[in-house]
């Protein structure tokens, strides 16, 4: 077994683990399996006909932000292309 010294630990310096189920990145560089994660990990259910358009609105705003999405951003494209039911 590894044991690490104290002196290692995130906590010791200054390091903060981010330890919430909404830990991926979204940005212009996602892809189709991104945004089906990041669904599921804020709870979104989208059909999969939304996929692709919204993939293409999380890369436009990552262009126009300069940066990533972050989870409220994505929440506003998810609802903004849902399609009825």
């Amino acid at each position: 077994m590894i044991r690490f010294s104290p002196c290692l630990r995130a906590s010791v310096v200054g390091l903060a683990f981010k330890t919430t189920a909404t830990n991926s990145q979204i940005g212009k560089k996602s892809g189709l399996d991104s945004i089906d994660l990041k669904c599921k990990e804020l709870g979104l259910i989208i059909r999969p006909v939304q996929r692709g358009p919204i993939l293409a609105a999380v890369k436009q705003a990552a262009v126009r932000k300069a940066g990533l999405v972050s989870d409220e951003g994505f929440r506003q494209i998810v609802a903004t292309l849902r399609i009825p039911a």
